[in-house]
C-alpha cells in the first residue's frame, strides 16, 4: 500500500582519544500519498464551475514523497568540546497535483468560481550540500552550533519564478540549539 517507510545509518570508524569519528550514512524515505483540502469533488480544469457540494477548501494538494539522503560526517571530540564536519547529498522526487478556486468578477454571467488545477507536476531535484558544527557538553546538557550550505535546483517546471527568489542560487543555513539532560 501506501506506507511510509524509512532505512538506514552505518558508523564506520569510532572515534577514539587520537583518532575522529567516520560515519557514513544512507537512508531511503518513502511517504505515501498525502492529501490536503478539497476544492471541488467534480474534476476541474479552467473553465467556471460550481461544486456540488462539499469540497470547500480555497487549495488542495496530492503528493508522495521519495527520499534519498547520504552523509559523510568527520567528528572529534575533546574535552567537552566537538567538531564535526561534513557533505551531504539529497535526491527529492514527488508527483503532485494542485487546485485552486478564485472567485469571479461581479458582472460576469456565470455566477460560481473558477477552479484551476494542475495536475502530473514532477518534481526531481538532486541536491548537494556541506555543513560543520560545533558543540561543548556541559554536565548536564549541550550546546550546539550548525553552520551549513545547501545547492541550488531548477526551478519546478510550470511555476513563474519569483523576482526575489532564485531556486538556482542555493541557501545558507545555520541553527543553535541546547540540550538539557537530567
Amino acid at each position: 500500500g501506501d506506507r511510509a517507510s524509512t532505512l538506514g545509518y552505518v558508523d564506520l570508524l569510532r572515534e577514539s582519544f587520537i583518532s575522529p569519528g567516520v560515519s557514513v550514512s544512507l537512508m531511503y524515505r518513502r511517504m505515501g500519498e498525502v492529501r490536503i483540502g478539497e476544492v471541488c469533488p467534480a474534476p476541474g480544469g479552467t473553465e467556471p464551475q460550481v461544486c456540488p457540494g462539499g469540497g470547500n477548501d480555497f487549495g488542495e494538494v496530492t503528493f508522495g514523497l521519495d527520499n534519498w539522503s547520504a552523509r559523510a560526517a568527520v567528528s572529534k571530540r575533546l574535552l567537552g568540546f566537538g567538531l564535526t564536519g561534513g557533505l551531504g547529498w539529497d535526491r527529492f522526487r514527488t508527483d503532485a497535483d494542485l487546485a485552486f478556486r478564485a472567485p469571479l468578477a461581479p458582472g460576469t454571467e456565470f455566477v460560481g468560481e473558477r477552479i484551476f488545477r494542475v495536475e502530473d507536476v514532477r518534481v526531481d531535484n538532486t541536491r548537494l550540500s556541506a555543513f560543520a558544527n560545533a558543540s561543548y557538553t556541559l554536565l548536564v546538557g549541550s550546546l550546539v552550533a550548525e553552520l551549513g550550505v545547501m545547492q541550488g535546483g531548477p526551478p519546478v517546471p510550470g511555476f513563474p519564478a519569483a523576482a526575489d527568489f532564485n531556486p538556482r542560487a542555493g541557501t545558507v543555513f545555520g541553527s543553535i540549539g541546547a540540550r538539557l539532560a537530567l
